[in-house]
């Protein structure tokens, strides 16, 4: 005999479920209408309702077997037969037959639990393989200049497919004015995971390798003279560590040479110094032995204000046949304009090493391709992301660059330059 639907309990667990079942419809609705996920969410989402669903599905049917089954047979099976003037026997193959169909019902929704759990959760996980990989890419730089660096490496790396917004997002940073800022967004870059940190600088890339000692994220680096002497990396070809990237290793010796060359009676050399920076007093060391070398006395100057700035210069002035070398560190990268006016005030040749400090005012730059950098660094980049390890690719020399000079400049100083010297020069202001 089937189970009857008339009965009183079967009624009201019907009418229970379409409520339930209602409920559930409801809210699964509101929420993907107001979440308005994407697909693979969307597609986690549905199984999650409907083990919701099952959940209470389970719950009646439960509730249902505790109603038969609470009371003993005898109970049930008389109330059941005198209510519906069934026979004993009757009332007993209802009650089985009924807890049959419930026991059945809470199997198959187990079943269809698990199974709708497994196919969501699958097809997520084939939307999540078959989706790009988006890489994160943070660019950590000291001041806020243009980088022909930065523009290089982005046409670079959309050139090999790693196009912004779409299989790569640039976070760039350029806001720091002290080492000690560069250090905070770099650590900031590794808390937030990134794919890439590329540190232009000598003091960025320094930030990075310290930031990065224990996440080991990728790094590439541009620095201002040799990275092995910086202490960056061990060597060109095997960094080590987790570094690699573009040294312009040689490019002091050709600056110092260019500046005897101009100037062939200069007897000192001013550097200017920023204080506490282990980094750029790195570089100072190294631009202190090349002018030793070259049989010029080297005068270290420190400047860690503006007011400073001023007196650096009327130091250097001081000393016979003098000329200032401008080094690389936030604060002259945050003053160039001031160090290079101070410097054209008191007559005194100013070698910058960036072309940007020619455009400010100093006298002559010596620097490298900028943008040939940016398209060695793509290339880089574009090794780490195919599964290379940093310490696996070798990190390259920059090449012999470019020369800018300032005659406007030279001219406020009494100085004219030699005809091979602006017949070498790339560019003139």
């Amino acid at each position: 005999m089937p189970p009857d639907p008339s009965h009183p309990v079967n009624v009201q667990l019907r009418q229970l479920r379409w409520r339930l079942l209602n409920a559930v419809d409801r809210t699964r609705v509101g929420q993907q209408r107001k979440l308005q996920l994407p697909l693979g969410d969307r597609v986690v989402l549905g199984p999650i309702l409907f083990l919701i669903r099952v959940l209470l599905l389970i719950a009646v049917h439960l509730i249902s077997i505790r109603i038969y089954v609470t009371r003993s047979p005898q109970t049930a099976f008389h109330l059941y037969a005198r209510r519906r003037g069934k026979t004993y026997v009757d009332s007993y193959t209802v009650f089985r037959r009924n807890a049959q169909m419930t026991l059945a019902v809470v199997v198959i929704s187990l079943v269809a639990m698990i199974g709708g759990s497994i196919a969501g959760l699958t097809i997520h996980q084939e939307i999540a393989n078959t989706a790009p990989h988006v890489f994160q890419i943070g660019i950590l730089r000291p001041g806020n200049l243009p980088s022909p660096a930065v523009a290089a490496f982005k046409q670079a790396m959309a050139a090999r497919g790693f196009r912004d917004a779409q299989t790569v997002q640039y976070q760039e940073l350029t806001n720091a004015v002290s080492t000690a800022a560069l250090e905070v967004q770099a650590e900031d870059f590794v808390r937030q995971r990134k794919d890439l940190i590329v540190a232009l600088g000598d003091q960025a890339a320094m930030a990075a390798k310290v930031a990065t000692l224990k996440d080991h994220i990728p790094v590439l680096f541009l620095t201002s003279f040799d990275p092995v002497q910086e202490g960056l990396i061990q060597s060109y070809t095997n960094s080590g560590n987790n570094l690699v990237g573009v040294g312009q290793a040689g490019l002091i010796g050709r600056q110092l040479d260019l500046m005897k060359k101009v100037l062939p009676q200069m007897h000192t050399l001013g550097i200017l110094s920023s204080p506490g920076d282990e980094t750029n007093q790195t570089f100072v060391d190294a631009v202190r032995q090349g002018a030793t070398q070259r049989g010029l006395v080297p005068l270290i100057v420190t400047i860690a204000t503006v007011k400073d700035i001023g007196k650096a210069m009327d130091e250097i002035a001081a000393q016979p046949n003098s000329a200032v070398y401008l080094t690389v560190d936030v604060f002259s990268s945050q003053n160039i304009d001031r160090i290079a006016q101070a410097a054209t005030d008191r007559k005194l040749f100013s070698m910058g090493t960036v072309a940007t400090n020619v455009q400010a005012g100093a006298t002559a730059a010596l620097y490298s391709d900028l943008n040939a950098i940016g398209q060695q660094l793509a290339q880089m980049a574009d090794q780490i992301f195919s599964g290379s390890h940093s310490s696996d690719l070798s990190s390259a020399f920059a090449g012999a660059g470019f020369l800018a000079i300032n005659r406007k400049t030279a001219a406020a100083i009494g100085l004219v330059f030699p005809a091979d010297v602006i017949a070498q020069a790339d560019v003139v202001y």
